[in-house]
């Protein structure tokens, strides 16, 4: 953890900078809501800015002949990249898109390497054809978690939590029926600072344009074979 702060601790920071240390005009659980609300914004903008991820979990899959939805993890939120092992080797997995599907039902594949596919489904992710076995790795975003108990710990990275404490500001001086402009403003230039900071973690291997075609499948509806 880069900068972590327990959920106490950002309460008390929020009071001391709207000067509402005494004050229960806004009371520890509306405040604590609201935080987890301006945390759940500032997830969503790390997520949306990330190559080399800040958040990133994953989670095993066995996957076995003639079963092809599996249950996704309760956390989860989207996904980053699938793998399949398959006798020692892993290899990336690529989606199929919704028109493929009629082509991969029909168990042609021999080998997960030999055109195995994934999709999300919902709650649920698809591996077809299903007549394959092999162990699938999901690597993937989880939901944001809530702050619940005093000691709870939030990482700010690099002060990114001031973003969502401004927010709160805000949103307490709006109650308060009081200008909320500076925390707005305050807030805005935190998250102009995140945009510029927060997609690039490997200063010196920025992200490479991917090749997309090279290793996708060509499929022909008469041959029983699927390339990856």
């Amino acid at each position: 953890m880069g900068r972590p702060r327990s959920l106490a601790n950002m309460l008390k920071d929020i009071r001391q900078r709207t000067n509402m240390e005494n004050s229960m005009l806004v009371t520890d659980d509306e405040l604590t809501e609201y935080l987890n609300q301006e945390i759940a914004e500032l997830w969503g903008q790390l997520t949306r800015n990330q190559g080399q991820p800040f958040l990133r979990s994953q989670t095993s899959i066995d996957v076995v002949p003639n079963v092809a939805l599996y249950s996704l993890p309760a956390d989860f939120w989207t996904l980053q990249e699938v793998t399949a092992t398959y006798g020692g080797i892993t290899r990336p997995m690529r989606p199929f898109m919704t028109a493929e599907r009629g082509y991969l039902v029909g168990n042609l594949a021999i080998a997960p390497f030999v055109g195995a596919k994934y999709r999300l489904q919902g709650n649920n992710i698809e591996f077809l054809p299903a007549n394959l076995g092999f162990k699938a790795t999901v690597f993937y975003t989880p939901a944001c978690p809530r702050l619940t108990q005093p000691g709870d710990i939030f990482d700010g990275f690099n002060g990114y939590e001031m973003a969502p404490i401004y927010g709160v500001c805000a949103t307490v001086r709006e109650k308060e029926e009081t200008d909320p402009s500076f925390y707005e403003n305050r807030k805005a230039a935190f998250f102009t600072k995140i945009d510029a900071l927060s997609a690039h973690r490997d200063m010196s291997n920025p992200e490479r344009i991917q090749d997309v075609s090279g290793d996708q499948f060509d499929c022909n509806p008469d041959v029983a074979w699927w390339w990856l």
